[in-house]
């Protein structure tokens, strides 16, 4: 068994994996696909990797679905880039961008059995406007029988979210500047999503920036007569080191559910030499988590499938005030449910967790840095999947997912009241 490589989070066979793209339900069934490269451990010329499940849960490895083969991709330093999935009339349509010296340009593939994908002859559809030089990471929806799409962009100045409409899927008009990055954020703002969510409107993207959150949720309003966002509030969607480029979609439910790639761009040259690298892959996706908006605020949490996977009720404790507890012979994946109604902290190895219901906030200190989250009453559940580590509070008022390279001793430190801890894994013979 390999030390590393999760068995819950989706992973490639072989090779890098970053962002989740073309998230979406069709057939019955779920696909995701990733930026791949197939033939290395690090980043390389962009494929599109791919996979489907039934459930969220399980996921199955397909052949790659994009192959950088056309004149406006076909660049060792480009390839398919990020995009997302749209079905129209029964046929899947991936949306990507296509980089090649130097230029982003957006193209489209289609597929009827989503399987087998066909590049449109009428690629690239959508040029880079003028003076923009970053130009990336289309995402479609629809909104009253009309085709929208959000794109990233950077003139190295202003760094914003356009806003383009189809008047079929391969021609597009840009409709507005949909939002702006503030300078505090970042720069430019990769992956950008826009999808309803209660009765707001919400824009999620990840601003490139070495200390800015990897993924920021921005809720407000949007007008569709005059294609105005009005933003309301913003927040990170997770406040850890190790989240970034989301992506969501509607499921066969009508829930909203999101992944994202379980790595931020200013970690990953830890990773490059040993660990995964040094078993033939590097790279995986998050827990798929379902979202929800309640009195303005994002909830999000691991979707109820994945949950069910951690039947096995391993060990359950009571810990006195002032007292310490330890787990030993821990299983590579677990989840710890902590109930508590005064200050605890827990130790992973060399991290450490501190969670502060009087200043309603939580510390994680990895690595020496440190990463702040906001807790409300509830309990604090921990899945950890070998090398990752998904802590959420609150039933998913916030979360601080990382990734630990070392094994996880773990002990808690108790505070001024009693603690109760439930370790539960996976059944025997999963």
């Amino acid at each position: 068994m390999s030390r590393y490589r999760p068995e819950l989070h989706y992973t490639a066979k072989k090779g890098w994996i970053n962002d989740p793209n073309g998230f979406c339900f069709f057939n019955g069934t779920y696909h995701i696909f990733t930026q791949h490269n197939p033939h290395s451990t690090q980043w390389g010329q962009m494929h599109w990797g791919h996979a489907i499940s039934k459930d969220l849960s399980v996921w199955e490895e397909q052949p790659i679905a994009l192959y950088p083969d056309q004149w406006y991709e076909d660049d060792p330093q480009g390839g398919c880039f990020s995009g997302s999935a749209i079905v129209i009339d029964d046929i899947l349509y991936l949306y990507y961008t296509a980089a090649a010296n130097g230029v982003q340009r957006q193209c489209v593939a289609t597929s009827r059995n989503g399987v087998v994908f066909t590049k449109a002859k009428e690629n690239p559809i959508l040029e880079p406007p003028q003076g923009i030089t970053d130009f990336r990471d289309p995402k479609v929806f629809t909104l009253e029988d009309r085709l929208f799409m959000v794109i990233g962009s950077s003139n190295t100045t202003e760094h914003a979210v356009l806003l383009y409409e189809g008047s079929d899927p391969f021609t597009w008009t840009k409709r507005s500047v949909l939002y702006t990055v503030p300078k505090e954020l970042g720069t430019m703002p990769e992956c950008p999503d826009f999808f309803p969510l209660g009765e707001k409107w919400v824009l999620v993207f990840s601003p490139i920036g070495e200390e800015t959150p990897g993924v920021i949720a921005v809720v407000g309003t949007f007008d569709l007569d005059t294609y105005a966002f009005e933003v309301e509030s913003l927040e990170p969607i997770d406040y850890g080191s190790h989240y970034y480029a989301f992506q969501s979609t509607n499921g066969k439910d009508n829930e909203r559910y999101a992944f994202a790639w379980a790595g931020q761009w200013p970690w990953m040259g830890r990773f490059s030499g040993y660990g995964p690298a040094s078993e033939g892959w590097r790279g995986f996706l998050t827990f798929p988590r379902i979202l929800t908006l309640e009195e303005g605020k994002i909830y999000s949490y691991p979707v109820e499938e994945v949950r069910q996977r951690f039947s096995h009720l391993l060990d359950y404790r009571v810990v006195k005030p002032s007292e310490d507890e330890v787990f030993e012979d821990l299983p590579p994946v677990y989840l710890l449910r902590c109930e508590f109604t005064s200050g605890f902290s827990i130790s992973f190895g060399s991290t450490l967790l501190r969670v502060d219901p009087t200043t309603d906030e939580a510390i994680l200190e990895h690595r020496g840095s440190m990463f702040t989250a906001p807790i409300k009453s509830g309990p604090v559940e921990i899945f950890v999947d070998h090398m990752s580590v998904e802590i959420y509070f609150g039933g998913g008022y916030s979360s601080i997912c990382f990734n630990s390279d070392e094994p996880l001793d773990l002990t808690s430190h108790n505070g001024e009241e009693l603690l109760e801890l439930t370790l539960s894994g996976l059944p025997p013979h999963h």
